[in-house]
C-alpha cells in the first residue's frame, strides 16, 4: 500500500525559510513540519470549526477616549459592511 507521492511544489523562498528554520529549531525534518502545517491547515478549513470566545467588558459606556470607531476598521471592512447584506439584484 502507498502512503506518500513525491511531488514538487513551488512555494515562496521566505515561507520555506521559515518551514526550514522550524524543522531545525525542533529537530524535525523539513517533510513532517510542512505535512503538519499542510495537514492542520486543511482540517482546520475543512472541518468548519471556530473556537468560541467571550470578549472581556469592563462596565465601561462604549470605547475608549480617544478611540474613533473609524479607527477600527479598514476601508475594505467598512465598504464590505455598507454593503452587506447583498440586495435582491446580487444574487442573479
Amino acid at each position: 500500500m502507498l502512503t506518500h507521492i513525491r511531488t514538487t511544489i513551488d512555494i515562496p523562498d521566505a515561507l520555506l525559510t521559515r518551514a526550514r528554520e522550524r524543522a531545525h529549531a525542533e529537530g524535525r525534518t523539513l517533510r513532517s513540519v510542512v505535512t503538519e502545517a499542510l495537514r492542520g491547515a486543511l482540517d482546520g478549513a475543512s472541518g468548519g470549526r471556530v473556537e468560541e470566545f467571550e470578549l472581556p467588558t469592563y462596565g465601561g459606556s462604549g470605547l475608549a477616549s480617544g478611540v474613533r470607531e473609524d479607527d477600527l476598521f479598514t476601508r475594505e471592512e467598512r465598504d464590505l459592511n455598507a454593503s452587506w447584506p447583498p440586495g435582491p439584484t446580487a444574487a442573479r
